[in-house]
């Protein structure tokens, strides 16, 4: 009688390569990407870009570089809808129009109410149409493949 293949040491080849497959199908792909975001043909010198997927998938914000480029690492390899958002730059409206003093409070206590706390956003603000900044009104998008990759958010 001839012993049967899976009885035999032919399974312990075969069981790893079927769990390898399985794991490889489990995992979502991702795709990095970079590019250079501008206003009216001008770079957006500040603020986040954001990439946002269908429900499933993780969104991705990145901030926005004061040359207007940006790169967006692990993002996952579906079609997004992309967002612009520079209001985190804006001055405050009030006293002097200039942004709030930067104040570091002792450990434990908050800064004090018109003092901005923890580290200076970079960048200057440049103010864009507020639909960018909503995934319901944003006419951007992107699909993502995976490896690197260029999108540059061209706003008019």
């Amino acid at each position: 009688m001839r012993p049967s293949f899976w009885r035999g040491p032919g399974r312990w080849g075969v069981l790893p390569a079927l769990l390898t497959l399985v794991a490889a199908g489990c995992g979502t792909s991702t795709g990095t990407v970079s590019g250079k975001v501008t206003y009216k043909g001008n770079p957006v010198t500040g603020g986040n870009i954001t990439f946002i997927p269908p429900p499933g998938h993780a969104t991705v914000s990145v901030p926005i570089n004061e040359d207007g480029t940006y790169t967006a690492e692990k993002v996952p390899t579906v079609n997004m809808k992309v967002c612009v958002e520079t209001d985190s730059l804006r001055p405050n409206k009030g006293g002097g129009g200039g942004a709030a003093p930067k104040y570091s409070p002792p450990a434990g206590a908050t800064a004090p109410p018109g003092y901005l706390s923890g580290p200076a956003k970079k960048g200057v603000y440049v103010q864009i149409p507020p639909k960018y900044a909503q995934p319901d009104s944003t006419d951007l998008s992107y699909t993502v493949k995976s490896g690197k990759q260029e999108f540059n958010a061209q706003l008019q």
